[in-house]
């Protein structure tokens, strides 16, 4: 019985890593899925079981998703991460190419508020007020 206590000693259950890190029992089974983050499986109970490491890997995880960066891409990053690297440059870049991104997506939205504003300003100034839709 030591043994098995032994094997235990430093690992937590999903439930444990979800309320350590913030994130949801199902994201993190999701992770580790898609291999953002490592688990082994107790032979006992087939549980998957992480290493408290994993608690800071999924604040990144989630601070980079939050700046519109892909599973894809994260993982990535990840790789590098694991091989001792820290892909400095790749990340930079990605976030430039998420921004200009976003800014692109911006104009476009701003395009169609100025449309939609338009559209708002005929309704209102033409005799189609009366309250109701007919057929």
């Amino acid at each position: 019985m030591p043994n098995k206590a032994k094997k235990r000693t430093g690992t937590l259950q999903v439930t444990a890593l979800a309320l350590r890190s913030g994130e949801t029992t199902e994201t993190i089974r999701y992770y580790a899925r898609s291999g953002l983050i490592q688990c082994n499986h107790n032979p006992e109970n087939g549980y998957m079981c992480f290493t408290e490491s994993n608690v800071p890997r999924l604040i990144f995880i989630r601070k980079v998703q939050a700046l519109g960066l892909t599973i894809g891409d994260i993982k990535s990053i990840l790789v590098n991460v694991d091989q001792g690297v820290v892909p400095t440059y790749p990340i930079k870049s990605l976030i430039k190419q998420r921004l200009a991104s976003v800014r692109a997506r911006a104009t476009v939205l701003q395009e169609l508020e100025e449309h939609i504003n338009e559209a708002v300003a005929i309704w209102e100034s033409s005799d189609c007020q009366t309250g109701a839709m007919e057929d």
